[in-house]
């Protein structure tokens, strides 16, 4: 940064500027993406973020940053970013006066890289041994939690940061866990309540296939998302395959190795390859069965809750109705400004 100004602003974090003050902050590019305005001009929209909020920066041809934005700025990439926060109608957004990467000498200035990726509010080493004990007390079959058990044994590093999504829902560090843990819950809370009415619901394997299909169902997002950079983007076999094929195939190998029964494996490799309930989705079939018509649902619920929750909490306290820019593409209403709290301020910075 060539700085012609006499003063040099505070490095303070992202989360804790106000619209209108100008400060540097430490940042990672979550996103880069080529769009364009109703009239055909392009632009990129750049998505910055620090543990607890995020900013966009929209980047236009024949501009200072255009060059640098499309040669230069990766997804991923920590930098330290002399900006001012502006509230507008398309959300917070920053106007970038100075941008470099970080180093190791910015340490030196409070640059953490952990201080730059949101993650749970939750202890995920807890949230992983209660997920194993929860499978070791409801789960019947042996086969079904020993498979189960190996693929959490085995992915148990990668498990504690891997968020459930790149964007729209649990996205940081620890989400993949809190996902599962609210999704099977719900599930079994579902069956509770239809099992008078539908009997099978209270069959142990299926109860047991619909418990590993809630705990799997996005395991291949293990190989989908690149750790490497945040999980801010897909690898390779994440663009090409995706999560719900590379999650079949790691079920399927972790139960050709343990000798799993052939139908319970097809079961559960079906229970993978429908959750999306869609084929745009990325779904290869349709539930065809109680169990995955199940874990659809609820995963389904989780998410789309989430989502919700998030828009509203960007609602300043006397705001009750949203913009139709959020991911839902339509307004949604806060029926008190209490009570929904901000995301941002449910996680730990």
């Amino acid at each position: 940064m060539n700085d012609s100004s006499t003063t040099t602003p505070n490095v303070v974090s992202l989360s804790s500027l106000k619209h209108g003050e100008t400060a540097d902050c430490f940042v990672q590019l979550l996103s880069k993406e080529l769009s364009s305005k109703r009239n055909g001009q392009p632009f990129y929209r750049v998505i910055f973020r620090d543990s607890r909020r995020e900013a966009s920066v929209p980047i236009w041809e024949n501009t200072q940053w255009h060059e640098p934005c499309m040669n230069q700025w990766q997804p991923g990439t920590f930098y330290k970013v002399r900006g001012m926060l502006q509230k507008t109608a398309f959300g917070l957004q920053l106007v970038i006066h100075k941008i470099r990467e970080a180093n190791e000498q910015d340490k030196e200035d409070g640059f953490d890289p952990m201080n730059c990726q949101p993650r749970s509010s939750h202890d995920v080493e807890s949230l992983f041994d209660d997920l194993l004990e929860f499978v070791h007390l409801e789960v019947q079959h042996p086969e079904i939690q020993k498979l189960i058990y190996a693929i959490f044994e085995h992915y148990h590093d990668p498990l504690i940061l891997l968020p459930a999504a790149v964007k729209y829902h649990h996205c940081y560090a620890g989400g993949f866990l809190e996902h599962i843990t609210t999704v099977v819950g719900a599930a079994i809370s579902l069956c509770n309540c239809y099992e008078p009415t539908y009997p099978e619901l209270g069959e142990s394997e299926t109860r047991d296939l619909i418990i590993a299909g809630c705990l799997l169902h996005d395991i291949g997002k293990l190989q989908e998302l690149d750790l490497t950079a945040g999980a801010t983007r897909y690898t390779i076999a994440g663009e090409l395959v995706g999560h719900v094929q590379l999650g079949r195939d790691i079920v399927r190998e972790f139960s050709q190795n343990l000798e799993i029964e052939p139908e319970l494996q097809l079961r559960l490799e079906h229970i993978i390859a429908s959750h999306p309930g869609d084929l745009t989705a990325g779904a290869s079939r349709l539930p065809m069965t109680i169990e995955a018509m199940v874990v659809h649902s609820v995963d389904k619920f989780d998410s789309t809750l989430f989502r919700m929750h998030q828009v509203l909490s960007e609602l300043d306290q006397d705001e009750q109705l949203t913009s139709t820019k959020n991911s839902f593409k339509r307004k949604l209403y806060r029926t008190s400004s209490g009570d929904t709290d901000r995301v941002e301020d449910s996680q730990d910075a």
